[in-house]
């Protein structure tokens, strides 16, 4: 850790918070509000020089084993953690562009349902930074867009890609809503 850039060093940080599967590099470009994150793209490379990020070579994406992450998040001081917390939080968030009731967006905005989970539902119980909720709420509309759609995701069945961004239960719903609302 001492032997990375500091941009480098800020974005594992931030990672530690995400998931353990893969990261779209779309959240490379993304900026995240009133933090200076610096180039990304040059972050990562450094992160996979010191092989503490892996590159996919068949897709835009790459993944920080989870053991790296937690030791990066046992690493970090109190403040320090809720920060990059709160930034990865934003960052989910940010990327999360798209009508989460359009088709169309469904391949970007279903990478980020594993990130938007572990980010809100951190098992650190912190508070949910402001809009914590708002990206929940994105989140479980296309998810429960998806779950209603089985010709688009046929492995994820009726209810499954709701439970899954919902590991406390989905909503019971009455027969197929024509439009969801969250």
């Amino acid at each position: 850790m001492a032997q990375l850039t500091k941009p480098a060093r800020h974005l594992l940080e931030r990672i530690a918070w995400l998931a353990s599967e893969p990261v779209p590099e779309f959240l490379l470009d993304v900026p995240v509000p009133q933090v200076d994150g610096g180039d990304l793209r040059e972050a990562l490379a450094d992160l996979a020089a010191y092989s503490l990020a892996t590159r996919d070579l068949l897709e835009p994406r790459f993944s920080v084993h989870r053991l790296v992450q937690d030791v990066t998040r046992r690493s970090l001081d109190g403040g320090t953690s809720h920060s990059r917390l709160v930034e990865a939080l934003r960052w989910v968030d940010a990327g999360f562009v798209g009508d989460p009731e359009d088709v169309r967006t469904w391949p970007r905005l279903h990478q980020l349902i594993p990130h938007t989970q572990a980010v809100t539902l951190s098992p650190d119980e912190f508070e949910l930074a402001q809009g914590g909720a708002t990206t929940m709420a994105k989140t479980m509309r296309h998810a429960v867009g998806a779950a209603l759609n089985p010709h688009r995701w046929p492995k994820r069945g009726r209810w499954g890609s709701c439970q899954a961004a919902a590991p406390r239960g989905c909503p019971p719903f009455r027969g197929q809503p024509s439009r969801v609302r969250i």
